[in-house]
């Protein structure tokens, strides 16, 4: 038992060192629309000199020329490593259009991250991507903690099967999006926990779960939705008719009231949601009537798009097979052991979430007349496919998960595999572009962070971490699990999820 708790604590550590990896495996740049971002954290609290500063229009700012400049000479060009950037974002400031000047995107995210916005752009960025991963990760510790011990499981396994390789690349990123994961991942399991609790943990945890809920809705609108999701899940599985619980779901209730407040007057991405994005005529073939149903059964694809089927980076990061099929065997699989332990309230909380992932994509691909594959990203829906992970693995009633030891050796193997595939072509596509395919990262490097640490010595290290870590993790999910069916027959304190 000692040594166990002892394993478990390096879990922290070895998730910091894994994503750590990911985020020194790509230059300044190198996530979707980081342009924008990153002019609008430089931005974000006005006109600084040599930082960010006024051009005399309302709708541009002049920021260092690396920050704007930074992604366009390798985005959407899979050959050309990050080398380019030397040339075409070197010295000077520019103006760019590119930038949340106009209140577009809530502001927390760009206002926090402006705290580390200095004239080392290279430096504040990968300090950004840091922060970024030490918020995830002392979020998950604390909330693991927190947890009564018969939930410490459900968020073990939430994780294990929904890192890869989307969620890994976004938590190291500088993208407000990695905020919204971490959102989606810990505000429904938080009340949940807030329902099943008493004394300061209780009140801890209904803490956490508002700051989470804050977290993303500061960073992306759409995640103010996926924060109410999350409390109306929690509110479902263990609302009780008595006294103590419906005082208990005020809290949930009030931030779903809360979000849906930001989503409809904070930033202007809510305005998607009724006119889709641009200005866009049918596709050619199709009918209002023949579009929804096209995009009802192939939203799936954008599901799927989170495992890998679709590219990191720019879109232009294309990831093997075995990423994908090691990723969605384990998280479909999980699902399905899940489920097995059941009850009303659990499918009507699993069948809300992804009623959501399916319809939402759906009906904004609608709005903007264009076909899956267009406008609409994984990224914006993956936090509610992490949060259908997790609620699908919530244990209910005396029925726990139970995986043999091949099972866990499997998934384990599974998921550590994809890891390292994708973090080991995710650095090939910026050391040298992909038109490389030496297994060598150190040979023929083109671009790379002035550092005395290798890009091989990076990956083989964040492997290592990243495996150590889930190895670690399935192992105390399933004596957790075990431990509490030990004590099936015994009283319990904790208020449980029943049917």
């Amino acid at each position: 038992m000692r040594r166990r708790f002892k394993a478990l604590f390096l879990v922290p550590a070895l998730l910091l060192i894994a994503l750590a990896a990911w985020a020194v495996s790509s230059p300044i740049g190198s996530s979707p629309d980081d342009d924008f971002h990153l002019t609008s954290v430089w931005c974000a609290t006005g006109d600084r000199p040599g930082l960010c500063e006024s051009t005399g229009d309302s709708e541009t700012r002049s920021v260092a020329r690396e920050i704007a400049s930074a992604p366009t000479c390798y985005a959407f060009k899979p050959a050309e490593s990050g080398v380019c950037q030397e040339t075409t974002a070197a010295g000077g400031m520019t103006e760019t259009t590119r930038g949340n000047f106009n209140g577009g995107y809530p502001p927390v995210f760009y206002g926090f991250m402006s705290l580390f916005a200095g004239a080392d752009v290279g430096t504040s960025a990968m300090v950004m991507r840091l922060v970024n991963v030490v918020l995830f990760v002392a979020t998950t510790t604390v909330l693991f903690w927190l947890l009564p011990v018969p939930r410490r499981a459900t968020l073990l396994w939430s994780w294990t099967i929904g890192l890869i390789p989307l969620t890994t690349f976004l938590l190291a990123s500088n993208n407000p999006s990695s905020w919204a994961i971490i959102s989606a991942g810990t505000v429904w399991l938080s009340f949940v926990g807030y329902a099943e609790s008493a004394g300061w943990r209780r009140v801890a945890l209904g803490v956490l779960g508002v700051v989470a809920a804050i977290l993303g809705a500061g960073a992306r609108t759409d995640a103010a939705v996926y924060g109410a999701i999350g409390a109306i899940v929690a509110i479902v599985l263990t609302l009780r008719r008595d006294r103590r619980a419906l005082l208990g779901a005020i809290l949930p209730a009030a931030v779903v009231l809360i979000m849906i407040a930001g989503f409809l007057f904070t930033g202007r991405q809510s305005g998607v949601v009724t006119g889709g994005f641009g200005d866009h005529d049918l596709p050619p073939g199709f009918t209002t009537g023949t579009l929804a149903l096209d995009n009802l059964v192939r939203v799936p694809e954008l599901w799927l798009g989170t495992f890998g089927t679709w590219s990191l980076g720019w879109l232009d990061t294309p990831l093997p097979g075995i990423v994908t099929v090691g990723s969605a065997f384990v998280f479909a699989g999980m699902m399905f052991v899940g489920i097995a332990s059941s009850s009303l309230r659990k499918w009507l909380a699993l069948a809300l979430v992804i009623g959501a992932a399916w319809t939402l994509p759906a009906w904004i691909l609608l709005q903007s007349k264009v076909p899956v594959g267009y406008e609409v990203q994984p990224r914006y829906i993956l936090p509610l496919v992490v949060m259908a992970g997790g609620v699908a693995l919530l244990v209910v009633g005396a029925k726990h998960l139970r995986l043999s030891t091949p099972q866990l050796v499997i998934l384990a193997v599974a998921v550590s595999v994809s890891n390292a595939v994708a973090l080991h072509v995710n650095l090939r596509r910026y050391l040298t572009g992909l038109d490389n395919h030496d297994w060598n990262l150190d040979r023929g490097i083109e671009w790379w962070w002035q550092s005395p640490v290798s890009p091989m010595t990076v990956w083989a290290i964040g492997t290592l971490a990243f495996g150590a870590a889930i190895v670690i993790a399935v192992l105390e999910a399933r004596r957790l699990g075990a431990v509490e069916a030990a004590r099936d027959a015994e009283p319990s304190t904790a208020a449980p999820v029943s049917a």
